[in-house]
């Protein structure tokens, strides 16, 4: 009968003090663990390393059946492992993997023939952090909707969902499907320092892990979110994944993670008086707001939004017709147009869908309005109320070739539309928009009263309709005239004062003319003839006596005139009779 001695508790498999230069490692060598139960490490260094543990097969330890590295951080003191012992044989490492040579290093392992009890303390012991404990794991199990049981998952960071590496323009980084068992929300991260692509972030929901089933689409803005963005989205199918195309940007800086939950995300709670910005987190929330209407139905309440649109280009003669329109419940309907080529465009009001009518009064067309557009006014805004339960768009182009730029849109509103507010003296632009209000003037006569008629006046500034007022203006004054005013100083020549403008006429309102004859025996002629130097034909002839026994004899001709003088060619100021000097001055205006 052989005698076997009894086994230590506890044995030193090995003990290091030796300093470690920069990246040099220390190794134990191959250890026999046969009939030991239990590991314990130990260590403390000055400078932080990688702790390499590798279970074994074999005493040459080829067959390597486990192995960890564990990083050492020397900053949190001295460590302590303890664990089974897995293999027979077992080899210790310890890598300096800092630029500087060790000034303390502890090292060592125990081999033990019974458990490990971590720590034993009274009730109220102080535990401080270099304490040991033992390491727990277990798995909760549970029963899904469809009575098979699973394991319950844990929320986490996905790696395959995870990158830090910057794209280049256009680039795409593609995500991993991971399955979400278990999971009830992801949080999504995404960070960059340029814009995504439109619609670049991609969020992917899948039942297979193969096809993409749902794919939601985000913009990230750079400058509205130079911290990054959080956005918080259901687990709602099995499988789950990101994909994030660039934009033609190349980025510096590029963040994105999937983190998965197995509890609902809760949203950030804060304090009442802190602002909220952009970037804070709140729930998205949809919401119908149902009202009753004037028959005693309920219905849900519109928005206001856009009917149509269009942008695409027309040849000539081509006309656009946008879909008949249901307006029921808008109270507004407004509509912008900008075109390179002229048209016309048809709004046709209508009280039933079809609408087809193309005039009033036929097919449910209860009102038809056909207004001009001229492509050198740019763009154009109409509103008006919706008059009618249905509505449709047409514009035909009546210009000379195929637009290049057609903008074409209706609006529907549910409140009306403000033109415009300004300041008191504030800039006003042509293509702003403004209400329009039209008012009639009535006057009274004796008992009764009637409306003011206006004058039509045209002239190269267009063509205008005032009001029969008096006032004390002159009519040189009004737009589209320019005044003219004529001194006269000559002495007994026939003289044109003044050159008709090309295309123009001038009128003479009102003169002033003073004659002197200083002939004896004939009589004094003065003619203002409409020419540039002919005779005639004469407009306004002028005659005074002779001198007789006089030095001379004068003519004071002042007149307005009711109806004024025309000269479209000139003022020629022709001396006929007599020995004249003529001075005075001619009023009137061009047009």
């Amino acid at each position: 009968m052989s005698y076997t001695p009894p086994l230590d508790a506890e044995v030193t498999a090995f003990v290091t003090t030796a300093l470690l230069a920069s990246g040099a490692t220390f190794n134990s060598g191959v250890l026999d663990a046969d009939g030991k139960t239990q590991v314990q490490t130990e260590i403390n260094a000055s400078h932080d390393g990688t702790i390499d543990i590798s279970f074994c097969a074999d005493s040459g330890c080829t067959d390597v059946v486990r192995s960890l590295s564990i990083p050492y951080t020397a900053a949190d003191g001295y460590q302590f492992f303890a664990a089974p012992a897995f293999g027979n044989f077992i080899e210790y490492k310890f890598t300096n993997t800092t630029a500087a040579t060790q000034t303390d290093f502890y090292y060592t392992t125990k081999f033990l023939t019974t458990g490990l009890s971590p720590q034993l303390l009274t009730t109220e012991a102080f535990i401080a952090p270099a304490m040991v404990s033992s390491l727990n794991r277990s798995i909760s199990v549970g029963e899904n909707i469809n009575g098979i049981y699973h394991n319950a998952h844990h929320g986490g960071i996905s790696t395959t969902n995870s990158t830090t590496t910057p794209l280049s323009g256009t680039g795409v980084y593609e995500g991993g499907f991971v399955k979400t068992i278990g999971m009830t929300s992801t949080s999504i991260f995404v960070k960059s320092d340029v814009d995504s692509a439109v619609g670049g972030l991609k969020v992917i929901h899948s039942s297979d892990g193969i096809t993409d089933d749902r794919v939601l689409g985000f913009t990230f803005i750079a400058a509205d979110n130079p911290q990054g963005l959080i956005y918080l989205i259901p687990a709602s199918t099995q499988y789950f994944r990101l994909k994030y195309v660039n934009g033609v940007s190349a980025q510096t800086e590029f963040i994105t993670s999937i983190k998965f939950e197995s509890s609902p995300q809760q949203l950030p709670t804060l304090p009442i008086n802190l602002p909220i910005s952009d970037n804070t987190l709140a729930n998205t929330v949809k919401a119908l707001s149902v009202g009753q209407q004037p028959d005693g139905t309920y219905h849900n309440e519109l928005h206001d939004g856009v009917a149509f649109q269009t942008t695409d280009d027309l040849v000539t003669g081509a006309t656009f017709s946008s879909d008949v329109i249901d307006a029921q419940g808008y109270t507004q309907v407004q509509t912008h147009i900008v075109s390179d080529q002229d048209g016309t465009l048809g709004f046709k009001f209508c009280s039933t869908s079809d609408c087809s009518g193309t005039t009033v009064g036929a097919d449910g067309v209860e009102r038809y309005l056909s207004v001009p557009y001229v492509a050198d006014n740019g763009f154009q805004l109409y509103a008006a109320p919706a008059f009618t339960p249905y509505v449709q768009y047409t514009f035909e182009n009546t210009g000379t070739g195929t637009t290049t730029q057609l903008f074409y849109e209706t609006k529907l509103l549910t409140k009306a539309l403000s033109g415009q507010l300004l300041g008191l003296d504030a800039f006003i632009a042509p293509a702003m928009v403004a209400n329009l209000g039209r008012n009639i003037i009535a006057g009274a006569v004796g008992s009764t009263f009637k409306n003011v008629n206006v004058a039509e006046t045209t002239n190269d500034a267009g063509t205008y309709h005032n009001l029969h007022v008096v006032s004390g203006a002159r009519p040189s004054q009004l737009p589209g005239r320019t005044p003219v005013k004529i001194v006269l100083d000559i002495s007994n020549t026939p003289t044109l004062v003044y050159s008709a403008t090309t295309g123009k006429t001038l009128y003479i309102t009102d003169l002033v003319i003073f004659i002197e004859n200083s002939n004896e025996t004939e009589a004094g002629r003065v003619n203002l003839v409409n020419s540039t130097g002919a005779t005639t034909p004469v407009v306004y002839p002028m005659v005074l006596a002779d001198a007789g026994n006089k030095s001379t004899a004068s003519l004071v001709n002042s007149h307005t005139f009711t109806e004024p003088l025309e000269f479209d060619t000139g003022v020629y100021v022709d001396t006929v009779d007599g020995t004249n000097e003529i001075v005075g001055i001619l009023n009137g205006y061009e047009e």
